[in-house]
């Protein structure tokens, strides 16, 4: 049976989320997580996307993007085979990275987008893996809080569609 086909068009905004094979730790230190961050910021610079928010757990991550010329998928793709390569690499292995294909669910209005994002930042914490939001640094909530620049994310949340 063939997949569905995604919802693209420009300026569409994505709770994306990708999980490790097997949900295997697949960002298993500071090293790996950093990886992605830059990964991220790479495929920003270069497909020109809005970046609002994301989260890297252990075995899976988190992202808000809202896409403008280039559709998610190509965005996703890069990404995801670029940290598949590298982790390979490190790990000394082969054979898939990640656990099918990435999931993206549409955000079509500012509540869900809210709530989305207190959910992504919530996420360490409801794992159990940290008390607070406060202390976890591999989400974007620190730069809301303070409102600092973190080279990635853009700092206002606009154009969802309503």
């Amino acid at each position: 049976m063939a997949r569905a086909k995604r919802i693209e068009y420009k300026g569409a905004m994505y709770h994306l989320i990708q999980r490790g094979s097997n949900r295997e730790f697949i960002f298993k230190n500071d090293i790996y997580k950093g990886y992605l961050i830059k990964l991220i910021k790479e495929a920003k610079g270069k497909h020109g996307f809005n970046f609002y928010g994301y989260v890297i757990m252990g075995n899976h991550y988190h992202l808000l993007i809202q896409t403008m010329d280039i559709p998610i998928s190509k965005i996703m793709h890069e990404i995801n085979l670029n940290y598949a390569k590298y982790y390979n690499y490190k790990e000394n292995r082969t054979g898939p990275v990640f656990g099918d294909r990435y999931k993206g669910i549409l955000v079509e209005n500012e509540t869900y987008l809210l709530q989305l994002l207190k959910y992504l930042h919530l996420n360490p914490v409801e794992a159990g893996i940290c008390p607070s939001v406060d202390n976890y640094k591999w989400s974007s909530d620190v730069f809301y809080c303070f409102q600092a620049e973190d080279g990635i994310r853009d700092s206002s949340v606009t154009g969802v569609q309503t």
